[in-house]
Order: C-alpha cells, then sequence, then structure tokens
C-alpha cells in the first residue's frame, strides 16, 4: 500500500490544564468537548472518525513512564486532505479554541501526523498505545520499512502475546509535521516515529500478554534493532469513539 492510500491519522499527546485535575479533565473532554465538535456540521466533513482514549487509573504500563492525560486520534476524510483544515475555519477559532482552553493546555499538547497500517483488523475494550523513537543509525526510511515487516511479522508470531490480541495498528510519523497545538516547534524529547496499538478484551488480558515470554523476550529483543527503547513511553487506556470510522 502506497503512502497515498493510507490514511490521515493525527495522533494528540494531551496536557491538561493544569489549573483541574484528572478528573475534571476527563469529564470535561467527554461530556463537553465532544458535544462541541458534534454541534459544527463541518466536523464530520472533514473527520471520518474521532477516538478519546483516556488513561485507565494512571495509565501506566509495567515500567514505561507516560508524561501526558490522554491520546485523541482523528482520521482525516480522504479527499479533505488540500484543506481548507478544520483548525483553519472560523469556526474552530470561535467554537473549539476557547472550549480547548477549559480543559487543555493548548502550549504543551503534541500533535503527531501520522499515516495508519493496519496489520490486525478489530479492536477491543482497552488498548495500549507504545510511542517509539527510531533506533540511533536508522533513517526514517529503513526504520519504517523495518517495523512494519519484520518486526510486525515477529509481534504476530508470538502465540502467547498474539492470542489475547484483538486489534494491531502502527502509526508511521509523517517526518517534519510534528508541532504543539497551538503552534510552536516541539523539542526533540517529545518528538516521535510513530505510535504501537495494541487491542484487548481487558485491562487484565493486557497486562498479561505484555507479561508472556513471548513479549518480554522475543519481542522487545526484535524490538532493540527497531527501537530506542530508553525512550519509549507508553499507556493503557479506554478507547470512546466518538465519531466512529
Amino acid at each position: 500500500m502506497t503512502s497515498s492510500e493510507l490514511r490521515q491519522k493525527p495522533l494528540y499527546l494531551l496536557k491538561r490544564n493544569p489549573m483541574i485535575n484528572q478528573e475534571q479533565f476527563g469529564k470535561h473532554w467527554f461530556e463537553v468537548h465532544a458535544e462541541v465538535l458534534k454541534s459544527i456540521p463541518e466536523w464530520p466533513r472533514l473527520r471520518s472518525g474521532y477516538v478519546q482514549n483516556h488513561l485507565i487509573g494512571s495509565g501506566l504500563l509495567g515500567q514505561l513512564p507516560f508524561p501526558y492525560d490522554g491520546v485523541a486520534q482523528v482520521y482525516v476524510r480522504p479527499g479533505t486532505e488540500g484543506g481548507p483544515s478544520f483548525p483553519e475555519m472560523p469556526v474552530f477559532r470561535e467554537r473549539v479554541i476557547p472550549d480547548e482552553e477549559a480543559f487543555l493546555d493548548r502550549g504543551r499538547v503534541v500533535v503527531l501526523k501520522t499515516l495508519e497500517h493496519v496489520i490486525l483488523p478489530g479492536a477491543g475494550a482497552v488498548k495500549v498505545f507504545i510511542f517509539h523513537r527510531r533506533r540511533a543509525g536508522l533513517s526514517q526510511q529503513d526504520f519504517s520499512n523495518r517495523w512494519r515487516t519484520a518486526h510486525r511479522d515477529i509481534v504476530l508470531a508470538q502465540e502467547d502475546f498474539a492470542k489475547g490480541l484483538r486489534g494491531y495498528r502502527q502509526d508511521h510519523t509523517i517526518p517534519g509535521a510534528t508541532r504543539y497545538l497551538a503552534g510552536g516547534v516541539v523539542p526533540a524529547d517529545e518528538e516521535f516515529d510513530g505510535a504501537s496499538e495494541f487491542w484487548f478484551d481487558s485491562s487484565e488480558a493486557a497486562k498479561a500478554a505484555f507479561n508472556t515470554s513471548g513479549y518480554t523476550r522475543r519481542i522487545r529483543d526484535d524490538a532493540s534493532n527497531v527501537f530506542d527503547l530508553s525512550r519509549e513511553i507508553a499507556c493503557l487506556v479506554d478507547p470512546r469513539v466518538i465519531l466512529p470510522e
């Protein structure tokens, strides 16, 4: 599949407004912000899917950190990529930005523009995100090729890990497109080369899969050839579909 056939899928690493707590943030995001978006006629004409990924508990998975408060994912409707984009419209400035400022720290929200590779179609009740940076010495192209071929095959071949897997997608970052939501350059420590998404039936199933020998040995061993494991972050989330694909 060529890059022109892949779906554009921005991922938003959210930071909440420091004046509110995590519970208030989640409530506003789900109950208020979703309704603001759904009330705007232009929104579904430009977006073919929108999912809010709310942290489950602390959101932490094992020893991997996660310094954000949630992950939003958007699908850009095919055929609209040439613009004008939704954020460029007056209605976005008039209605969306004021609401975002009520619950987000817009200057610290990282926007990753990605292309989605569907490895295993399907979904589940919970999801794990792992955000990756490529190993030093790998070009962007070599990294992407290795991740979506050899590493993919190793992941799917681990029966103890894959038996509970209900969906698997790779989101490959478009080089040079990462930015903050409010504009501005993202520093190197917040740049990512992509994200893996894994779906499971429950939090327990997800945690069990990431403790299997197939994951801790074979998958992680190969991952060290592709990713900088010392710089990965991950989260366990409740994916809430606001606009179905």
